[in-house]
């Protein structure tokens, strides 16, 4: 199912270190994907 509703705005910069102020953790409890020159990358730890 697609709640886009409930999802919250994507930030400019965005973390997945718990420790880094671009962290949030409301973010994650979605699934997000980045994609980069067309291809879903799994091996970003910040953008």
């Amino acid at each position: 199912m697609n709640d886009t509703k409930s999802r919250p705005p994507l930030p400019d910069r965005l973390s997945n270190n718990p420790r880094s102020p671009h962290y949030v953790e409301e973010i994650f409890k979605h699934n997000i994907g980045i994609m980069l020159n067309g291809k879903e990358r799994t091996d970003v730890e910040e953008y």
